[in-house]
C-alpha cells in the first residue's frame, strides 16, 4: 500500500520513539482522531518541497514521488488498501501469527491446540472439488480463544463481510467504520501498541475507500496475482521472453474468439 508505507495517511509528525528496533513504523490509536486528519494533495506538495529544501523527512515524506506527474491522479486516495495484502495477507495474517505462532507466555497463545483446530477443520470444512487449496473454518477458535479476543476478532470478521457483499448501503459502511474503530482501538490494548503497524492502522481508511471505490472485492488484488501466474507460464525459456508473453497472449485472443465464435481451429491455426 504506497502511501502507507512511504507517507501514510494522517498528516502527523513521526516521532522516532515510534520505530521499534525492527524499524517497523507503529501508529498508536488517537481516541480525538481515529482516523484523521487525512493528507490532501497540497499538505504533500508542501511536505515535499520542504523535504527537498531541507533533506529531511517531513511528516513521513521522503521526497518527490512520481505519481505527482499525473494530474487526474489522486495521490491520497489513488492506492487503495486491497483486500488480498492489506486485509487477509495483512490483518488477518498478522493475528494467526500472534495466535499459533507467538510467545506461549501470552493469554491468546492457541499453538497448542493447532492439531485439534486442524482436526475440526477437516470435519466441518466441505469444499467444492475445483478449489485445490481449503481455508481453515476459524469460528472453531471460539472454544480456543480468550472470550475478549475472540469478540474482537468478530468485530473484523463482521465488517470485512459488510464490505464484501455486492450491495452494500450507506447504513453498512456507517457500520463498518464503527466496528474497524473499535477494532483498531481494542487491538492495541489487547496486543500492545507495538503491533500497532501500518496494516493495522489502515483498517481506520477502509470505510472510506469502500465509499470510493465500491465493494472490497472489486479492487483485490487476487485478479492480478492471477494474471501474473499466466505471464509466468507463458515464458518457457531465457530467450526472448517479452516476444514469449506477446505470443502467448495473442494466442489466448485467438483461442477466446474460437470459442465465442465456435469456430472451428482451421480457421486461425
Amino acid at each position: 500500500y504506497f502511501l502507507s508505507v512511504y507517507l501514510g495517511k494522517k498528516l502527523h509528525d513521526v516521532d522516532p520513539i515510534l520505530y521499534y528496533r525492527n524499524n517497523s513504523r507503529v501508529y498508536p490509536f488517537n481516541d480525538l482522531e481515529p482516523d484523521g486528519p487525512v493528507r490532501t494533495r497540497d499538505s504533500i506538495l508542501e511536505c515535499t518541497l520542504e523535504a527537498v529544501r531541507t533533506n529531511k523527512r517531513i511528516k513521513g515524506v521522503f521526497g518527490p514521488r512520481a505519481f505527482f506527474r499525473f494530474k487526474h491522479f489522486n495521490i491520497v486516495h489513488g492506492c487503495v488498501i486491497e483486500s488480498m495484502h492489506g486485509v487477509y495477507l495483512g490483518v488477518l495474517r498478522r493475528m494467526y501469527k500472534l495466535w499459533f505462532n507467538g510467545s506461549t507466555n501470552n493469554n491468546w497463545y492457541t499453538g497448542a491446540y493447532i492439531n485439534d483446530i486442524s482436526s475440526l477443520c477437516r470435519k466441518n470444512v466441505f469444499c467444492p472439488s475445483g478449489i485445490g487449496r481449503t481455508v481453515p473454518y476459524f469460528p472453531i477458535l471460539k472454544c480456543y480463544l480468550p472470550p475478549k479476543c475472540y469478540r474482537h476478532y468478530l468485530l473484523f470478521v463482521h465488517a470485512i463481510y459488510l464490505l464484501c457483499k455486492h450491495k452494500i448501503t450507506d447504513n453498512d459502511k456507517d457500520e463498518v467504520q464503527t466496528l474497524l474503530i473499535l477494532f483498531v482501538k481494542k487491538y492495541e490494548k489487547l496486543y500492545s501498541v507495538k503491533e500497532m503497524v501500518s496494516v493495522v492502522h489502515d483498517m481506520l481508511h477502509l470505510a472510506m475507500h469502500v465509499k470510493m471505490y465500491n465493494a472490497l472485492h472489486g479492487w483485490s488484488g487476487f485478479g492480478f496475482e492471477s494474471l501474473n501466474g499466466l505471464l509466468v507460464d507463458s515464458v518457457h525459456g531465457m530467450k526472448l521472453p517479452s516476444n514469449q508473453i506477446i505470443n502467448a497472449f495473442i494466442n489466448y485472443l485467438k483461442c477466446m474468439w474460437l470459442y465465442i465464435e465456435e469456430k472451428d481451429e482451421s480457421s486461425i491455426f
